[in-house]
């Protein structure tokens, strides 16, 4: 808490998180989404990240699909594969996005050459590419 308190992005992010499972707290998914939030203002990725997984599931605050690719699109701009993954695929399916195959295979395969599983599978089975 004191380091979040001092402005430190990975501590604001780690306290959400504790907020966001309820970890030895009562869960407040609207606690995670303030300390979220001040962490995704200092670029870290993972906060920005979890923010637009808070969006999409609609924990603490309204659901909203647009807003939570927003946010997720910024944690892939900050290179975190995962994110890279999620709007690769959210523009394969039109989740929040307007469909661009394209944008779909550039963001799948940056997540692909970080390893990550899930965008090799997807990029695998739909554009029959060797990663």
């Amino acid at each position: 808490m004191r380091a979040a308190e001092k402005e430190d992005a990975g501590a604001q992010y780690n306290l959400g998180n504790i907020y966001q499972k309820g970890q030895g707290i009562q869960q407040d998914c609207k606690k995670a989404f303030f300390w979220y939030k001040k962490a995704a203002a200092k670029f870290y990725a993972p906060a920005q990240y979890a923010l637009g997984k808070l969006y999409s599931s609609g924990c603490g605050v309204n659901q909203n699909s647009y807003k939570s690719t927003e946010w997720i699109l910024k944690a892939a701009y900050n290179g975190m594969p995962e994110a890279q993954f999620q709007i690769g695929y959210r523009y394969l399916t039109g989740y929040g996005i307007q469909v661009d195959k394209n944008k779909a295979y550039e963001w799948l395969l940056k997540a692909a050459k970080q390893d990550n599983p899930a965008a090799i599978k997807v990029l695998k089975t739909n554009f029959s590419t060797e990663i």
